[in-house]
């Protein structure tokens, strides 16, 4: 495994702003200066093994984020893999098994800073949540302060029993000696699972040897599962409209179902004249 000490670029300065929300209290960083890197850029990818961000051969790959969301080197990211066309998913189980050890050596550097108190580890996939590479990567970010999300997990005295088999075992998807997935009580994406292992664990660093391999395996096997799952397309459809625009609108888009090659059609509501 690799770390580099890649620079972020001096043309791009970290002015974020932290906001607020005034309704939900919810903190949002505002950071334009990413509006400046590169979008799913031509020629040679600076992930690949010669490229800008990984200049020497590697196997896996962290380095600062040339556009951070937040200052003092404490946003990486993190490259799965040299093979320019792969995903998490197709990683072989020795590969997954790096990654971990990656994120795993990352976090503990990262979470040992004295300016840190929470280490996030995240893949934005796919153009349309943002991702501007498309070379399989992942990111870091370190924060200063506990997230109000992870901070509600933490605090909810639900929490702790909602990870126990009999919680959840008519939901389970995988399972292994040490590692399990279930769709969650009240999940809120149309695909969402919850992986944990079976033992309890301060952190991902903590994890034993056969915890870690446990973990690569698991999350190759179900990448691969939503990886099959987004071969086919199907169409929700709620309520007819009723405003004279959106009954037109609806016209064009039962058109639009009709042209398309679905592998099924969801009706949710009643449709009314």
């Amino acid at each position: 495994m690799t770390t580099s000490g890649a620079a972020r670029g001096d043309d791009a300065p970290i002015d974020d702003l932290l906001r607020i929300d005034p309704l939900s209290g919810t903190p949002t960083r505002i950071v334009p200066s990413r509006q400046g890197r590169p979008n799913l850029p031509g020629g040679q990818c600076p992930f690949c093994p010669g490229g800008l961000e990984a200049p020497e051969p590697y196997e896996v790959l962290a380095f600062p984020n040339r556009w951070p969301p937040m200052p003092d080197d404490r946003a990486e990211i993190i490259l799965y893999s040299p093979i320019h066309d792969t995903d998490l998913g197709r990683l072989d189980p020795s590969q997954g098994r790096r990654l971990v050890d990656l994120w795993a050596d990352r976090s503990t550097a990262l979470g040992a800073r004295a300016d840190v108190d929470y280490v996030l580890i995240f893949e934005n996939r796919g153009p349309e949540v943002g991702a501007t590479i498309a070379h399989p990567h992942g990111q870091l970010y370190a924060f200063g302060s506990v997230p109000p999300a992870a901070e509600n997990e933490l605090n909810r005295p639900a929490a702790a029993s909602s990870f126990s088999p009999e919680a959840h075992s008519d939901r389970i998807v995988f399972e292994s000696s040490s590692w399990s997935a279930w769709v969650p009580e009240a999940a809120g994406w149309p695909y969402e699972l919850l992986l944990a292992p079976i033992n309890e664990v301060a952190d991902l660093p903590s994890l034993s040897n056969i915890e870690r391999d446990g973990l690569a395996v698991a999350l190759i096997a179900l990448t691969c599962c939503g990886n099959a799952a987004a071969d086919f397309s199907f169409a929700l459809l709620g309520d007819t409209p009723y405003s004279t625009a959106e009954e037109t609108a609806f016209t064009g888009m039962l058109a639009e179902i009709d042209r398309e090659d679905l592998a099924f059609v969801i009706h949710v509501g009643d449709f009314k004249s």
